[in-house]
């Protein structure tokens, strides 16, 4: 989907565009909402309207950690989330993962404001939450594309911070 992480009411979005063969047009009418999902409630769904090239409209509901999470037109379910990836995490987030999701934000604002120790001891928080959360079950989806990111984040971190 070709959309930005934060739509606004309004914004319209293009997610289907191949001339004279698809066009898709989806433009925000509420966030923030919350919708039945395959395990409980998902937060922070986005209901947009579709704009279809037939010049019908149909709503269209997405949400994070899923994307395209149900559209319907002319009683068609075109899409529909049925399950989650088999290594999803059915408990709330751990401890560890929001030492680093909040480090990341942290390093961000206090690189702004040149807080170069700071910024390291965060980045040293980091790493030893992911070490620790590493000790036990990872979903294999994770380790790779995390710590690739956490090197690139830490190699800057040193690379400014001198």
């Amino acid at each position: 989907m070709i959309m930005p992480a934060g739509p606004k009411v309004g914004e319209a979005f293009r997610p289907e565009n191949i001339p004279a063969l698809v066009f898709e047009e989806v433009t925000v009418k509420s966030v923030d909402k919350t919708v039945a999902g395959p395990q409980g409630t998902v937060a922070g769904a986005m209901v947009g309207k579709e704009l279809h090239d037939d010049g019908s409209f149909s709503d269209k509901v997405f949400t994070p950690g899923y994307g395209e999470f149900y559209s319907a037109h002319e009683c068609d379910v075109e899409a529909l989330a049925l399950a989650v990836p088999t290594d999803a995490l059915s408990w709330p987030l751990p401890r560890e993962l929001r030492i680093i999701s909040a480090g990341a934000q942290d390093i961000f604002d206090l690189a702004l404001e040149k807080k170069w120790g700071a910024v390291s001891a965060t980045a040293q928080k980091m790493a030893a939450g992911w070490k620790s959360f590493q000790a036990g079950e990872v979903p294999s989806r994770l380790v790779g594309p995390t710590s690739r990111s956490l090197r690139a984040l830490f190699a800057a971190v040193i690379h400014v911070a001198r």
